[in-house]
Order: C-alpha cells, then sequence, then structure tokens
C-alpha cells in the first residue's frame, strides 16, 4: 500500500482465517488460511489479539507478530471487522498502544450489494448475508475515531484520505 511508504519501518498484519482461498488469494500472502482444528488451537493458547465469526468463517488477528512489532517501535497497519475493531480498542487501552481506528463505508447500501454481486465471487445468499452484516456494521461506524467512504470502489482513493490523517497524527 502506498500510504504504508510514508510511515517508517512498517508492520503489515495478515489476518487467519477458516475459509478457503478465493481466486488467486495465496496463504501467508492474503490471509493464513487455518483448518478448523489449527484456528482453535490458536484460540485456547491465546495466540490472536481477536477473532471473530464472520459471514460463516472464523477471522483472527495474531498477537505475537504485533507485540514484536510494536517492540521495534513500527506502525502496525490491521485490516478487520467491527468485532475485531471493538476488541482492539480495549487491548490497546490495557495495554497502552496508541490507535488511530478507521470505518471504510460504502456510499450506500445498494452501492455495496452491486459491487458484491459484480466480483462474481459470492453466492446470492452469501451476498444476502454480508449485507446483513454490512447493514449491522454500519451502526457500529460511530465507534471509530475516523470514517472514510469509499466512493469510486477505489481502495487507493480511500488510502490516499488515510494518508492525510496519518501525516497528521503521528507527527
Amino acid at each position: 500500500m502506498e500510504f504504508l511508504s510514508y510511515v517508517t519501518n512498517p508492520f503489515l498484519s495478515t489476518s487467519c482465517t477458516t475459509r478457503a482461498p478465493r481466486g488467486e488469494e495465496l496463504n501467508g500472502v492474503e490471509y493464513h488460511f487455518l483448518s478448523e482444528a489449527d484456528f482453535d488451537e490458536n484460540i485456547a493458547r491465546g495466540r490472536f489479539v481477536e477473532w471473530a465469526m464472520v459471514n460463516s468463517s472464523r477471522y483472527g488477528t495474531p498477537l505475537s507478530p504485533i507485540e514484536s512489532a510494536l517492540a521495534l517501535g513500527q506502525v502496525v497497519v490491521l485490516d478487520m471487522d467491527v468485532q475485531g475493531a471493538a476488541k482492539l480498542r480495549e487491548l490497546a487501552k490495557s495495554r497502552d498502544w496508541k490507535l488511530l481506528d478507521f470505518f471504510i463505508a460504502p456510499p450506500d447500501m445498494k452501492t455495496l450489494e452491486q459491487r458484491l454481486t459484480k466480483r462474481g465471487t459470492e453466492s446470492p445468499a452469501n451476498i444476502a448475508e454480508r449485507m446483513k452484516t454490512a447493514k449491522a456494521e454500519m451502526l457500529q461506524s460511530s465507534d471509530f475515531t475516523f470514517t472514510v467512504v469509499n466512493h469510486e470502489n477505489r481502495m487507493d482513493e480511500c488510502v490516499e484520505e488515510i494518508l492525510l490523517v496519518l501525516k497528521k497524527e503521528l507527527d
């Protein structure tokens, strides 16, 4: 991501999931794809900052790499849902971590549904489930410090907006 060039020595966390890879996704790149048993073991051993069930699959953020990066003074960048962000806010307070959290929102729910359909990676039932989840998540957007609207389905524009905030907050 381009904004990472602004941050000296950033750490981009890679989440774990129990869902199957989509398209060209590679294990260890987009996600760490885990079996249900491996995911359960990580939970039991307290290896996640947070984890949650999202759209019939589990997602979790590994703790150890984040702790290591923070110990080295790196800025850690995480990508997670609202459930994970709430858990992270609690952990950040208890550990005195500085946290800047951003909610990335679609311009409206109709546009989101069109985008999910256009991707062609989800069944109509999965899209319906994702839309139900998205509606509930939109109600929690006010819990975040910052909200960025993804108007044109271009994450690079959202990243540029986040960069402006990071420049202001990290200087």
